[in-house]
């Protein structure tokens, strides 16, 4: 039994160009506490819409703020309704 192999080989040889990589350093954000020398009036948070962390935590503070509403609503009712039946007002 005889094997059979054929090569096929070019003198010309191209090497791959070396691949570079690009580092590109962002600078950290850095949170700096400064001490509170007035009062300043609450400020306005205004969320990106493209930033998902911001829109869930932005929709969670919108539901809580209504629960709460829904919560001293509710208290209020109670409290008249008692007052009404102790016959206070």
């Amino acid at each position: 039994m005889v094997e059979e192999r054929r090569e096929v080989v070019s003198e010309e040889y191209v090497d791959p160009a070396p691949v570079r990589e690009t580092v590109v350093e962002t600078p950290t954000r850095r949170v700096v506490q400064e001490p509170v020398t007035q009062v300043r009036e609450p400020s306005t948070t205004y969320v990106r819409s493209s930033d998902p962390v911001g829109n869930s935590i932005a929709a969670g503070n919108l539901i809580q703020t209504v629960v709460w509403a829904v919560v001293l609503l509710v208290l209020l009712v109670v409290l008249i309704l008692v007052l009404l039946h102790l016959k206070i007002i």
